[in-house]
């Protein structure tokens, strides 16, 4: 188990990875028939909210293809500043490793993403205020990604 804890606007807050609180793949499927099932964006970001608890998961959900335009930035929306940074950490992999120091830079810059979600992340996160890509950008820095693991 791997627990980091972060200064987050004057609140500790604490990220637990724990392999064993991965879902299992029926249970995966389950709740992403479920996900789909729903018409309703907040039901369906409740529904996400409420059962995925690791971000293995979360990955597994967001290539799933279960969510659509707006979902995805009314899920983002739902996300704290140190979330959207290990986003960022995965999104912005190689640019963040390339040394440019400036988040800012990094987000205005971005142009291909690997995957549908990450598109999105990109437009949601160049929508965000330049103060919180800040914060956001200092998280990073903050997260061990070699500590992750995803499988």
């Amino acid at each position: 188990m791997i627990i980091r804890e972060i200064e987050e606007r004057e609140k500790p807050i604490a990220l637990m990875l724990n392999e064993n609180d991965r879902m299992s793949d029926i249970e995966m499927r389950k709740l992403v028939d479920c996900i789909m099932e729903r018409k309703n964006t907040a039901e369906k970001i409740s529904l996400i909210r409420d059962h995925f608890v690791s971000l293995h998961d979360y990955l597994d959900l967001l290539n799933s293809g279960c969510l659509f335009d707006d979902e995805y930035n009314a899920l983002f929306a739902t996300f704290g500043n140190f979330e959207l940074a290990i986003f960022a950490k995965i999104v912005f992999y190689e640019e963040l490793r390339g040394g440019i120091l400036n988040f800012i830079d990094i987000v205005a810059d971005c142009s291909e993403a690997k995957s549908e979600w990450e598109t999105y992340y990109m437009k949601f996160i160049k929508q965000l205020e330049d103060e919180r890509i800040a914060t956001i950008g200092q998280l990073i820095n903050d997260i061990d990604y070699e500590e992750i693991s995803f499988y």
